[in-house]
């Protein structure tokens, strides 16, 4: 297992090369871009208020090009996570959305000897709508289990990506915005195992399917059982789980959601909840301590 600079990894036709989907992006882009575009429209046509024409607008001048940015972002040569070659597995632990340079160690290398077993994980959980009840979601996601324990270089490279500082980019021609990354693939769930985001969830789609690529490695490495995990409604989880489903949104990146739970089921005030999911992205984004170099053999 090594880490590599993601400036000097970049995927040709030499294997089979997973991405998040562009035609899926393509589609939910142009559709969110038309309802927002066409909003303001459709309140001047039917002689609504002058005032949500203007406000309309003004939010569709700044919401618009943000997502044709991100539906760019699909189609650029960075936007990869998974490229299988015969000899060798790479997995790119940067989101799409990331525009920072690629000086920096963000590819992982894997041999077929480095992974102890592959294992497709489906995750069923709900978290509260906007105007009460709930929202479900399902995800899909690839699980990597490694044979070496010591993941602790993935672990920074993974916490360094989501402090990365990015680049500002202007709107409107003159108004310069500096966006966060907000969409996330890989996470580290435990100090053996790569967790890859593959469908559903928080708008989570990578091509080809999941089925397939496991197919395609089941000569190479072992394939163990398919877990299918449902958790409870998220009005009846336990303390224990309730933490441990904050934890997972903040790793998602949707922190929102963990918002929304702490204030409905912690009854935390907005401004407590945002502070308290502040302070955890802070700690799960902190440089891992230095390894005990009397432990270190």
């Amino acid at each position: 297992m090594k880490l590599h600079r993601g400036c000097d990894v970049m995927p040709d036709d030499s294997g089979l090369v997973c991405r998040q989907a562009r035609l899926g992006g393509v589609i939910l882009g142009f559709f969110f871009a038309a309802a927002f575009a066409g909003m303001p429209m459709l309140v001047w046509w039917f002689q609504g208020p002058w005032f949500f024409v203007v406000v309309g607008g003004l939010m569709a001048a700044v919401i618009v090009p943000i997502l044709l940015g991100d539906l760019r972002a699909r189609y650029r040569d960075t936007n990869w996570l998974l490229w299988i070659r015969p000899d060798v597995i790479w997995i790119n632990l940067r989101s799409y959305q990331d525009r920072s340079p690629l000086d920096s160690p963000s590819v992982v290398e894997l041999k077929d000897g480095d992974i102890a077993e592959l294992q497709r994980r489906v995750e069923r959980y709900t978290v509260p709508g906007s105007e009460g009840g709930r929202v479900r979601y399902k995800l899909e996601s690839l699980e990597v289990e490694l044979r070496d324990a010591d993941t602790s270089e993935i672990s920074e490279a993974i916490a360094d990506g989501r402090r990365r500082r990015q680049p500002e980019q202007t709107l409107l021609g003159f108004v310069k915005s500096r966006s966060n990354v907000t969409f996330y693939s890989v996470s580290l769930p435990s100090a053996k195992v790569i967790r890859i985001a593959w469908h559903g969830g928080q708008g989570h789609g990578v091509s080809p399917g999941l089925r397939h690529i496991l197919d395609l490695l089941a000569g190479r490495v072992k394939i163990a059982e398919a877990a299918d995990e449902r958790r409870p409604d998220w009005s009846q989880l336990s303390d224990a789980e309730l933490d441990d489903q904050i934890l997972s949104l903040v790793c998602a990146g949707n922190r929102i959601a963990a918002i929304k739970l702490l204030v409905r089921r912690r009854g935390y005030s907005t401004t407590q909840a945002h502070q308290f999911v502040e302070e955890l992205t802070a700690r799960h984004n902190a440089p891992s301590p230095p390894r005990d170099a009397s432990t270190a053999d």
